[in-house]
């Protein structure tokens, strides 16, 4: 089964100008390294981003609590996150769906 998207134009008031320091990854804060010792489960999360917010969300996820590392990724998907959470892997995934911009999400949880 082939799904067609349709083509949309873009005009240059839409297109956002990226900074002009690349992504990098993001460094630990205090409550990240409490979290990380006091327990919580280490995910990495796969985030397929709409074009265009792609900076936005980089920027709004390396202020969120429990975010470690951030990359930015080519291929099916835009973004990696590695975080510390102690919630269930469902309410790890309904938050991050909940960010305007993400398209899709793949929580993937540490055995160890």
């Amino acid at each position: 089964m082939k799904i067609f998207h349709k083509k949309r134009k873009v005009t240059p008031e839409q297109v956002k100008e990226p900074p002009k320091e690349p992504l990098q990854k993001v460094p630990m804060n205090e409550d990240q390294v409490a979290e990380e010792k006091l327990g919580g489960e280490l995910h990495f999360i796969l985030l397929r981003v709409t074009s265009g917010f792609e900076y936005e969300i980089y920027n709004r996820l390396s202020k969120t609590k429990g975010v470690i590392e951030i990359h930015p990724l080519f291929g099916e998907y835009d973004l990696i996150v590695k975080g510390m959470y102690a919630d269930t892997t469902e309410s790890v995934e309904n938050f991050f769906r909940s960010i305007n911009g993400v398209t899709a999400v793949c929580v993937l949880k540490s055995k160890g």
